[in-house]
């Protein structure tokens, strides 16, 4: 009642043309701050939203056309097959060396730091554990590609003029596609799907709802897309 009161003494105020009482002036800078915080949260949703949505959009496009790049154009089965590939086209030669999951990699960090900000406060324990295990999946499987190494090291041993410089070079080339196939890349996926299998059951138990729903339904849709 007293608000009310206040808010009609401040019209009154500006329809007559005299001064604002101080607790009138104290109302007007009230509302106009609980509008301004309304108005930024409310922006703040809608980037995480949209966020969330462009990533996972990206995220389900490139994995495609990753296995689309395998089945059209399959990887070489030895060190020099990988060298010729990458002096006759780079490009290709990183796309069959998962540059496009790389990229997929970013997004997907990208998207669960989003996750972990949207849920933080449902489980923060187990939020913090699977944001502990998503980076560890992130650095691992970024440090296992081999892409732009053997890029470089193609061109050297495409540069060698000795039999001694080619076989340092192939040597290091085995040591790369050695390490892009070995224990780094698969402890990766498996951390990876371990963070997202936890987060999908944080949304599940929680009374967060990305998708906008009223019901569990959208909420277990997201879960199961970030578990697959």
């Amino acid at each position: 009642m007293k608000l009310l009161l206040d808010t009609c003494t401040f019209l009154w105020a500006i329809e007559g043309g005299g001064e604002l009482s101080p607790t009138a002036r104290e109302v007007l800078y009230r509302l106009g701050a609980a509008a301004a915080i309304v108005v930024l949260v409310l922006v703040l949703v809608l980037v995480l939203v949209l966020v969330l949505v462009l990533v996972l959009v990206l995220v389900l496009v490139l994995v495609p056309l990753q296995m689309l790049v395998f089945v059209t154009t399959p990887p070489p089965d030895t060190v020099t097959g990988w060298f010729a590939l990458f002096q006759r086209n780079a490009l290709l030669g990183l796309l069959d060396m998962d540059l496009l999951l790389i990229v997929d990699q970013v997004l997907i960090a990208v998207m669960f730091l989003a996750l972990c900000v949207a849920l933080r406060r449902a489980n923060p324990s187990w939020m913090a554990i699977a944001l502990l295990l998503a980076v560890a999946a992130f650095a691992a499987y970024l440090a296992s590609n081999p892409a732009f190494e053997m890029l470089a090291l193609s061109q050297q041993y495409a540069v060698a003029t000795t039999d001694a410089g080619r076989t340092v070079t192939l040597a290091a080339g085995q040591a790369m596609v050695a390490q892009w196939t070995g224990s780094a890349f698969s402890v990766g996926y498996m951390l990876g799907a371990l963070a997202f299998l936890i987060a999908a059951a944080v949304m599940l138990r929680s009374k967060v709802d990305l998708a906008g729903g009223r019901t569990r339904r959208p909420r277990l849709a997201f879960s199961a897309s970030c578990a697959g």
